[in-house]
């Protein structure tokens, strides 16, 4: 009973994890080999930065500047379909009931919205992209739209530390 549970029990925990983080690159890669998706560098996502995943094990996701925001290219892990689009920045001035009201305002946008800053949703299956200018211009108003909110960016060395 000890050696299941000291030996055991934390091999099937850490291989679970493993299995959950390959799944999420093998995703995410998939996604990256369809166009648009494919040339992001072209519009800015030239470097790459370290990120936890859900599982606290990190892994690298592009990073770009896009109309003056820093944002970060990722999936979600449990729709495989869905590209992420992130900024970070805290948006605590506000109260709860302006917080209340964006949110709804901002889920009409595919836009989910917390203290820590924004994210883009994008379904990968739904929604075709023919060209990265047409992502380009779903990203700039997605960050225009991050502006009217006014919010104070958080630089990516900040990341690790939230």
């Amino acid at each position: 009973i000890y050696s299941l549970t000291l030996v055991v029990l934390p091999l099937i925990v850490i291989g679970t994890w493993t299995m959950d983080w390959f799944r999420k690159r093998k995703y995410k890669n998939r996604i990256l080999t369809q166009k648009p998706y494919s040339e992001l560098e072209k519009i800015g996502f030239n470097k790459k930065t370290i990120k936890p995943n859900h599982n606290s094990l990190v892994d690298y996701v592009a990073v770009g500047e896009i109309n003056g925001c820093e944002m970060v290219f990722d999936i979600d892990i449990n729709k495989s379909k869905i590209a992420e689009f992130q900024i970070y920045g805290f948006t605590n001035h506000l109260n709860s009931s302006e917080f209340s009201k964006k949110l709804a305002e901002l889920k009409s946008h595919n836009i989910d919205f917390s203290y820590l800053g924004f994210t883009k949703k994008i379904n990968t299956k739904k929604e075709r992209l023919n060209t990265i200018q047409e992502l380009e211009k779903i990203l700039t108003e997605f960050t225009n739209i991050a502006k009217k909110i006014k919010y104070e960016p958080i630089p990516i060395s900040e990341w690790k530390k939230i």
